[in-house]
């Protein structure tokens, strides 16, 4: 077993702890873990992915320290898809795509990595039902009238169903702070078999508006660190409302010309890239994806009235329009 010469950084997420260190004169990126769970779960998940995504390289683990040892990549930040849409004027592209992805069978859902991000949260849910009274009320956009109660009802019982899924092989969570531009993912904590369907979900929301909005404001993840977005795209949400018997809004998303290109570019790369059985199923449920990523991480109880009401607006707008990969684009692109 090599030896730990020094820790040359040191980070603490909401989990883990991670940075970089100096292993018998070799630079390399540790990630130490809370519990024995969470690490045997990262070592089974690279052994799983390891000759079919493209992620850094795993040197050794020190299972007495619950601590795995990475190849340590030099200014990783700059190299994400995150850093060329909100940092610099470089192209942004989808190498990930290349690696993985491929279809591989349906599989009940529950059986898939990135369930974690949706069919095991189902609780927040009815916390939510319970807990905001705001949810008892329509929603007034318009000419049109939507009652968040029934529609958070309906995503509760879609995840509350056992179903089959199309699965692929991929990182699990590919949000833009996941992604390099060269295609290297990272963070393989639900890195294996994941349902298709939920990744479209995950990149796409993350794309649209969490990764430089709702996250930076309300997640505990990698994105808080990004608080300067949050004066760049002030502008985003543009809500004007009154609460009386029913909440009357005025809602516009404003969303950068540079995302809505990158989410059409992704859309239609998933449209070539897999036949028709499977599209299908991915438009007949995608919006109940879309809809629990706006739900979740976040929590909605510790939310601004303002962005509270903004993500009552996204999730009802989403679930009465959007029925299609199409119809995303068609929708906020």
């Amino acid at each position: 077993m090599a030896t730990i010469c020094k820790k040359l950084t040191y980070n603490q997420s909401s989990k883990n702890k991670y940075g970089k260190c100096l292993v018998d004169n070799n630079i390399l990126f540790y990630k130490q873990f809370s519990n024995e769970f969470d690490f045997l779960n990262e070592l089974n998940n690279y052994e799983t992915v390891k000759n079919i995504l493209n992620c850094p390289k795993r040197y050794f683990a020190d299972h007495n320290k619950l601590t795995i040892y990475y190849e340590y990549i030099n200014q990783i930040y700059k190299k994400t898809i995150h850093y060329s849409l909100y940092s610099n004027n470089s192209l942004t592209n989808l190498n990930f795509l290349n690696n993985g992805y491929n279809y591989i069978c349906d599989s009940l859902e529950s059986s898939c990595k990135n369930s974690k991000f949706f069919k095991d949260r189902t609780k927040k849910i009815l916390d939510y039902l319970e807990q905001i009274h705001l949810l008892g009320k329509n929603l007034v956009i318009g000419t049109e009238i939507y009652s968040p109660k029934h529609v958070l009802i309906e995503i509760y019982n879609f995840f509350n169903k056992e179903r089959m899924v199309p699965c692929i092989i991929s990182q699990g969570d590919p949000t833009d702070v996941n992604i390099l531009n060269d295609g290297t993912v990272i963070d393989l904590e639900t890195a294996g078999k994941n349902s298709l369907c939920a990744d479209v979900a995950i990149f796409i929301n993350a794309i649209l508006i969490n990764s430089y909005y709702f996250f930076v404001k309300y997640s505990s993840g990698e994105h808080k660190k990004f608080k300067r977005l949050l004066d760049k795209f002030k502008n985003t949400i543009d809500l004007k409302y009154t609460i009386k018997e029913t909440i009357d809004a005025y809602f516009k998303l404003n969303i950068p010309n540079k995302n809505k290109k990158l989410v059409a570019e992704f859309i239609n790369k998933i449209k070539e890239k897999y036949d028709s059985t499977i599209l299908e199923k991915i438009n007949q449920t995608i919006k109940y994806y879309l809809c629990f990523r706006l739900l979740t991480p976040m929590n909605w109880n510790v939310m601004s009235e303002e962005d509270l009401i903004a993500s009552i607006c996204l999730v009802c707008i989403t679930y009465d329009k959007i029925n299609s990969l199409d119809d995303i684009i068609n929708t906020f692109c």
